[in-house]
């Protein structure tokens, strides 16, 4: 399924999230990396804290998975010093643990765990945390967007790319003439600042901010993209032309070591380079290919440049041999509910209803009697308008709907999508011993299957700088 996901669903260009997984326990580690790779994640896989750390310096990931069972508490310190935030963005950080006491998940938070996963693993539970923390990087990505000017190097910023870019490919458009944006990428950035600190590693920017600069004659423009990244937008440049740049950026970067303090730090990039031949691409595709292309360069071992599209055919002849296995035979309902965080009773007014489904944002909302026990939903008004002659109800029971479907916690991913094929039900209701416990929608049902990436959390629209910009959507419940 996840295959085929791929062909129809899944949009050309994306980039996908990377997960650094820590696990002593190295059949786990094996289960768990097929298994994120088959869903659409770049997992890296170490067995040991130490390794974690020089791993993280290098390349900071977009996830951490840490088995609280590493030796000593080995992994608590290696989420104090790597989760969270740093110059590259945010590292989600979940801890696989078993049973844990208050006292050691309030060490957890304290070391800046985000979410945990229990023993043994539930492959939906898996993915249902995963997606839940996407939207946190996804709202942490668009609040650094939001800036237009980098302090630290004196460059224009994302925000301030995206903008130009948008010009150029209009005016290439109609002048028939290419556009050219190659994305830099520092090799090993990370170890500086870890190495010899914050100070340093933006004198270190700085430099080579200025090397690159002197590589690009007017109207070529350099960006910084923060956490050691660059754009650099070459108007009027072929592919072939930016290729023949980006190489020769790459050999000037590492012509002599850049010095920072009373030390001497060689260092080289990868280059991405994507082109946009007589403005037929939109700048957010041009954007996302040159990224593409740059994490393609990291794969290939770095210091090197690569063209998006270089290597098709390789990718194909990989997806063609890859085959999906059997993933969800022990997730449950319960894994892949979205919580009840609210309830109403029949006698509560139908205004506190709607104003409660509009401020949650859910489908609906559980009705529960006097013991907890479940009644039915008030689901959100018909989007059609049908029914709008009825008389205005005055209370929850008047609105309430008693023909959703319950299942218990422990009823099976298959029971639920058998169901979902059956029946066109927009969501179900999981309960215990009668109450409700959570819902599973159909859409949320069918996305957790797919390949998730970052672009499925991006904003539909162009880039705002208001607050409504940062609201994140889960992409399973919009039309």
């Amino acid at each position: 399924m996840p295959e085929a996901s791929r062909e129809s669903g899944t949009p050309r260009h994306v980039r996908r999230f990377s997960v650094q997984i820590v696990s002593a326990d190295r059949s786990l580690l094996r289960q768990l990396a097929r298994f994120l790779d088959e869903f659409g994640f770049d997992a890296r896989a170490v067995a040991d804290a130490g390794q974690a750390a020089a791993a993280l310096e290098g390349q900071r990931p977009d996830f951490l998975i840490v088995d609280a069972e590493l030796p000593g508490n080995s992994g608590l310190e290696l989420c104090r010093a790597f989760c969270g935030h740093d110059q590259t963005g945010y590292v989600y950080t979940l801890l696989l643990a078993g049973k844990a006491d208050a006292e050691e998940l309030l060490e957890a938070f304290s070391a800046g765990v985000d979410d945990f996963l229990a023993r043994p693993l539930v492959h939906g539970e898996v993915l249902a945390r995963l997606r839940a923390g996407a939207r946190v990087l996804e709202f942490e990505r668009r609040a650094r967007e939001q800036s237009r000017h980098d302090a630290v190097c004196g460059l224009p910023a994302r925000g301030a790319l995206e903008d130009h870019l948008r010009r150029r490919i209009n005016s290439a458009a109609a002048e028939r003439r290419s556009v050219s944006l190659v994305v830099v990428d520092l090799d090993g950035f990370g170890r500086v600042d870890q190495s010899h600190g914050r100070p340093a590693a933006d004198a270190l920017l700085r430099q080579v901010a200025e090397r690159l600069q002197g590589t690009l004659a007017a109207p070529r423009q350099l960006y910084s993209l923060g956490g050691g990244r660059f754009a650099a937008l070459l108007d009027a440049a072929q592919a072939d032309d930016a290729v023949r740049w980006a190489e020769e950026a790459r050999a000037r970067l590492k012509e002599q070591p850049f010095a920072i303090g009373g030390a001497s730090v060689t260092l080289s990039a990868s280059f991405g380079v994507a082109a946009c031949p007589n403005g037929e691409h939109t700048a957010e595709e041009l954007l996302q290919e040159a990224w593409e292309a740059v994490d393609t360069a990291k794969n290939s071992g770095r210091d090197c440049v690569v063209r998006y599209g270089q290597f098709t055919d390789e990718l194909k002849r990989w997806r063609e041999l890859a085959a999906p296995g059997r993933m969800f035979e022990l997730t449950t309902a319960r894994d892949v509910m979205t919580p009840c965080a609210v309830t109403l009773r029949p006698e509560d007014a139908a205004g506190l209803a709607s104003s409660l489904l509009a401020r949650t944002r859910l489908p609906a909302i559980p009705v529960v009697d006097g013991n907890g026990k479940m009644l039915g939903l008030v689901a959100q008004p018909d989007p059609t308008g049908s029914g709008s002659r009825q008389r205005t109800p005055a209370t929850v029971g008047e609105m309430l709907s008693t023909d959703t479907p319950r299942f218990e916690e422990e009823a099976t991913f298959g029971e639920l999508v058998d169901l979902f094929i059956r029946e066109e039900r927009p969501l179900v209701v999981v309960v215990r011993d009668g109450r409700p416990q959570g819902l599973v929608l159909r859409a949320t049902l069918a996305a957790l299957i797919e390949p998730v990436s970052a672009e499925q959390f991006a904003p539909r629209g162009p880039y705002r700088g208001d607050s409504e910009y940062l609201i994140v959507a889960d992409p399973a419940t919009v039309e």
